[in-house]
Formats: C-alpha cells, sequence, structure tokens
C-alpha cells in the first residue's frame, strides 16, 4: 500500500508491504527503514491486521483534508517568502536609485524574477498536490474495497475449497481491474451460495 501517514512519527509505524526471508518477516515502512520480525503464522497474523488497521484509520475525507491542509501549509510558506523579498526588493530600489538606474534595475529585475519563480512553484505545489491525492485515494479505495468483501471472500473460499491467496499485503500490487474482476466473481459465487435449499441431515 502507498504512505497515507501525515507526520514522521506516523511514517515510523505505518507499513508499506513485507516480504519473508530467511524464516523473518521483513516490514518495509514509511519512514523509508526496514523492521524485521521472527516468522511465524502468529506474527504474520499480527502484521496483516495491523495493516488492515492502517486503512481504516486514513480514511478518505481525512486523508484529502490533511493532504489539502499540508498543501495550504507549502504556499503559505511560499507566499511569506514572496512577500519578504518584494517588500526587501522595493525597499533596496529606493535606497539605491540615488546612485543610478542602473542598480537600482537590477535590484527591479531581480524581484521581479523572483517573484516570477514563486509563481511557478505555485503551480507546480498544487499540480503535484492534486495528483498525489488522486493516487493516494485510489489506492486507499482499493485497499477499503478488499477489506469490505474480505467477509464475503473467506466464506465463499473456505465453501468453495478455493485459495485465491488474497490478503491486504497483495492488495498493493493488485491491478484494480483485477481486484474489481475477483470480487465480481465472488458477488456472484456467494448469491448462488446464498440461494442454494438448505439440505437438513437426517
Amino acid at each position: 500500500m502507498k504512505d497515507y501517514t501525515i507526520n514522521e512519527e506516523e511514517k515510523a509505524k505505518f507499513i508499506l508491504n513485507y516480504k519473508i526471508i530467511d524464516g523473518q518477516i521483513i516490514m518495509n515502512l514509511a519512514s523509508g527503514k526496514t523492521e524485521a520480525i521472527y516468522y511465524t503464522k502468529e506474527n504474520e497474523a499480527k502484521v496483516l491486521k495491523q495493516m488492515e488497521n492502517q486503512v481504516y484509520k486514513y480514511n478518505q475525507f481525512k486523508l484529502t483534508s490533511e493532504l489539502k491542509k499540508q498543501e495550504h501549509e507549502k504556499k503559505y510558506k511560499l507566499y511569506k517568502k514572496s512577500d519578504m523579498v518584494y517588500i526587501v526588493g522595493c525597499a533596496s530600489f529606493l535606497i539605491t536609485l540615488p546612485f543610478g538606474p542602473v542598480p537600482a534595475l537590477s535590484i527591479l529585475a531581480a524581484t521581479a524574477l523572483y517573484q516570477g519563480y514563486c509563481g511557478i512553484k505555485f503551480d507546480h505545489i498544487e499540480k503535484e498536490g492534486q495528483k498525489n491525492r488522486a493516487e493516494l485515494l485510489k489506492d486507499l479505495k482499493k485497499h477499503q474495497r478488499f477489506l469490505d468483501n474480505k467477509i464475503k471472500m473467506t466464506k465463499v473460499m473456505n465453501d468453495e475449497g478455493l485459495d485465491l491467496n488474497l490478503d491486504i499485503n497483495k492488495i498493493g500490487a493488485l491491478d484494480e481491474d483485477v481486484l474489481d474482476n475477483i470480487i465480481n466473481e465472488i458477488d456472484e459465487i456467494y448469491l448462488m451460495e446464498d440461494v442454494k435449499p438448505k439440505v437438513k441431515k437426517l
């Protein structure tokens, strides 16, 4: 799964994915670090449960709100820098004006160039923020869809003896269309199971 966290403290505990190597569960964290624990079925179940809880914790509204807040903070810092440079530039222009037009105009040009840079940077922050939000929400929705159908999937797999080899750790790499097809097929089997006559044993 992608990184839904909003601060460094959360990144240190947020599991993106894991692999089982040489009897260890190697977890990749959002902080960029890895953490290893001994492999047992119980430990893997705990890791999977933590990953599922991460999806439940970061609902779409909260994630969107926090990402927009971070984007607003970046824009505000840029605004402050831009305003400060503008004020200093204007003051420097007035101070250097008595010494001739060349130094004064040079300062004015430099100030205008920085203002133009800030405008480009501002536009980049906005576009990058929109792209990042779209990617994270798409990934979060995919994981939520899996969890919403997990109970149904488990029932069908148990009843039909199927092994889809699916868990929350594998959903991140799974194409959205593939997951849709699996869920649609599970829905059909589930509905068929639901309408089967219940035969009582004598």
